[in-house]
């Protein structure tokens, strides 16, 4: 049904197509957000895996998500991978709060749309309330 989810997330799905027309359906079943993850058009996974079809930069990214009537969209960087093991933490969080602003330094893109006039605010952290 229409509007069935509060929130919808794609994770690695988009850079598969070839075009943004997912998102259609992705709007459809969301009542209030998406989040999609893809690969930084700059970064090392855009070009690592040959089933990535969409041709897309972060302009012309920004450009055809502004287009979308009755969302409203931003890109956000979500830093680099590195593995757990290598002790980087502190690298990886400043990466990551450089990049979140700065989506083309990222590896990865955020994609987070919010539908017009909704209160697309997170859902508040802890416990669930008892009934």
């Amino acid at each position: 049904t229409d509007r069935a989810f509060d929130i919808v997330w794609a994770s690695e799905i988009l850079e598969h197509l070839t075009a943004l027309d997912a998102l259609d359906e992705l709007e459809r079943v969301s009542n209030r957000l998406i989040v999609a993850t893809m690969p930084s058009p700059t970064g090392p996974y855009r070009y690592l895996d040959r089933t990535h079809r969409l041709r897309y930069s972060a302009r012309s990214l920004r450009v055809a998500l502004a287009s979308r009537a009755g969302w409203e969209y931003r890109l956000e960087g979500l830093g680099g991978c590195l593995p757990a093991w290598t002790g980087t933490i502190p690298l990886r969080r400043a990466w990551l709060a450089l990049s979140r602003e700065r989506p083309w330094l990222a590896w990865t893109i955020v994609v987070v749309g919010r539908r017009a006039g909704s209160d697309a605010s997170p859902p508040p952290r802890g416990r669930e309330p008892r009934a």
